[in-house]
């Protein structure tokens, strides 16, 4: 995961997509939230309209986690299976050695 393009330090940069950590997204949300029931001008349909994005945001946040760790799990296979194909040259390897020895 990188900054992407540009900087930001809440925002990251994963296969072409922007994800927002998910603990940043909530304290500007709790902000958001904040400022509109103090601006004393929310209706129950504001709060309606805030809460319903609210909910998005955290489904479209829990699915960017969702696929970084899908990502991740298909990383570290990938690096078991590497390590295991070393393993196996490296027994291959002593084995040819320990051959050659004993001529």
């Amino acid at each position: 995961m990188q900054t992407p393009p540009g900087g930001g330090g809440i925002i990251f940069w994963l296969n072409g997509v922007y994800f927002m950590k998910v603990s940043s997204f909530r304290k500007i949300l709790v902000g958001m939230v904040a400022s509109v029931v103090l601006a004393g001008c929310a209706t129950t349909a504001d709060l309606e309209k805030v809460r319903v994005e609210a909910n998005q945001a955290a489904s479209a946040a829990n699915q960017a986690a969702n696929a970084a760790q899908r990502t991740a799990d298909e990383a570290r296979a990938m690096a078991s299976a590497s390590r295991a194909c070393c393993e196996e040259t490296k027994a291959s390897i002593n084995n040819m050695f320990k051959k050659s020895m004993r001529k």
